[in-house]
């Protein structure tokens, strides 16, 4: 059995090839990429893997970062949290370590599960 497999099984989800075939493909292609991207490196219908992405999403395997109002950026699950910077002028998006102590500065206010933050400017390349 392979990562993608028992990951899938992980998280009760159905084994099935596309599933497997994007999975690994972010496994082994690190970066935040579009759907295209992800089109054009498996070889999955588009149509599958716009379905395919949406469902590891909700599932919690893959991260999916809004580049744009119109585009999201996707990338394996990080091994170590972190928020995302996108440059308005280039479109580039680079990692920012995340403040892990976040969540607890919420605590008596609200129960955090996730925290997902995108910071938006310019980079220095376009400044």
């Amino acid at each position: 059995m392979n990562d993608a497999t028992e990951t899938l099984r992980a998280a009760g989800l159905r084994v099935t090839r596309p599933r497997r075939t994007l999975l690994d493909w972010l496994a082994t292609t690190p970066g935040h990429h579009s759907a295209d991207d992800v089109v054009a490196g498996t070889g999955l219908p588009r149509a599958t893997a716009y379905h395919v992405l949406g469902q590891l999403r909700d599932a919690g395997l893959v991260l999916a970062t809004e580049a744009a109002a119109d585009q999201a950026l996707y990338e394996a699950l990080p091994e170590h949290p972190h928020h995302h910077f996108v440059c308005r002028g280039c479109g580039g998006v680079v990692d920012v370590p995340a403040d892990l102590a976040l969540p607890e500065r919420l605590d008596g206010i609200a129960r955090v599960d996730e925290v997902e933050v995108v910071l938006r400017g310019t980079c220095s390349a376009c400044a």
